[in-house]
Parts: C-alpha cells; sequence; structure tokens
C-alpha cells in the first residue's frame, strides 16, 4: 500500500510545484512554452563538439531555480530518467565518431567532445523542459 501511496504523490508532485506563487508562476504559461522552445532551439544549435560555448546557458535554469523557488531535487530525479537514453546516444557517439581533436597540446578523439556535448545539452533541454512544467 506504501507503494501506491508513493506513486500518487510523486504524480502530484509537479502540480503542487506549479501552485508556487513567485515571478516565474505569475508568467503566462504561453511564454514560458515560448521561452522553453527557443532556448531549447538556441541550446541545441551549437556544433557537435561545443562544450564552453554551452556553458553560459546554464545560467537559465539556475535563475529560474532560484527565482521560483522550485526545489532542485525532484527536477533532477525526473531528468535521470532520461539520462540513460541520452548516455546510450552519447556512447554512439564515441563509437562511431573517430575523428581527430586537438585539445591544448593533446589530442583526443572527436567521439568524447561529441559525447559531453550531447550530455551537457541534451541535460540543460530537459532540466528547463521541467522547470517550464513545474511553473506552468
Amino acid at each position: 500500500m506504501a507503494s501506491i501511496e508513493n506513486s500518487i504523490r510523486e504524480l502530484r508532485l509537479m502540480d503542487d510545484l506549479a501552485r508556487g506563487d513567485s515571478a516565474v508562476h505569475h508568467i503566462h504559461p504561453l511564454m514560458l512554452f515560448l521561452v522553453t522552445i527557443a532556448y531549447s532551439g538556441l541550446v541545441s544549435s551549437f556544433g557537435r563538439y561545443a562544450i564552453v560555448p554551452v556553458l553560459p546557458f546554464v545560467l537559465y535554469p539556475v535563475i529560474i531555480f532560484a527565482v521560483s523557488k522550485t526545489p532542485v531535487k525532484p527536477i533532477f530525479k525526473r531528468a535521470l530518467i532520461v539520462l540513460p537514453l541520452i548516455l546510450g546516444i552519447g556512447l554512439f557517439a564515441v563509437i562511431f565518431d573517430r575523428s581527430i581533436v586537438y585539445f591544448g597540446s593533446s589530442v583526443y578523439y572527436g567521439g568524447w567532445f561529441n559525447f559531453a556535448s550531447l550530455v551537457l545539452k541534451y541535460g540543460l533541454i530537459v532540466i528547463s523542459a521541467l522547470l517550464m512544467m513545474s511553473t506552468m
């Protein structure tokens, strides 16, 4: 019986988060949706080896977490559900992308940069989508 109660509590958590009272919660849901779509498009538009240029985009989820007072743990817990899929796609990039990338004085296979870029970009996109749902 406890597992059923936990499941119901987990289902209601996003609804409870969406009923918050902050500046982000008062923004029209269509605007939140459009901003999330634009953010996803911007983050995913970088090249396959781009890691450093994507790092400033970490600020958007951080600011939304801070302003909306959304707890971090439930959002990251739900983002971990998609992580195996992202890691699987990234591992295929490591296997099939054998191009050489020079980073400083070292030489690496491009697949590892592609892997890191995929995990970073799609992790940010999933977190921003979950934040959108928790503040609508």
